[in-house]
């Protein structure tokens, strides 16, 4: 297996332009990962909204329940 340090060693021995458009290359598909990841969540949770294992909330209560947590 490949190590982290292994990966930026190579990494670093691209030309600048190429560690740039890498750079670019690997943002883009971390936020589309993460936009997957929320999406999949949210889905879980109308699901559970849907079937009654989840209860609705006014802004008002959540930020009052906020303000005794911290």
């Amino acid at each position: 297996m490949t190590t982290l340090e292994q990966v930026l060693d190579s990494v670093m021995e691209l030309p600048l332009d190429q560690r740039g458009i890498l750079a670019e290359i690997l943002h883009n598909r971390y936020i589309a990962e993460r936009r997957r990841q929320i999406a999949a969540d949210a889905e879980i949770s109308l699901e559970l909204f849907r079937a009654g294992k989840l209860k609705s909330h006014s802004a008002e209560e959540l930020i009052a329940e906020l303000r005794t947590i911290l």
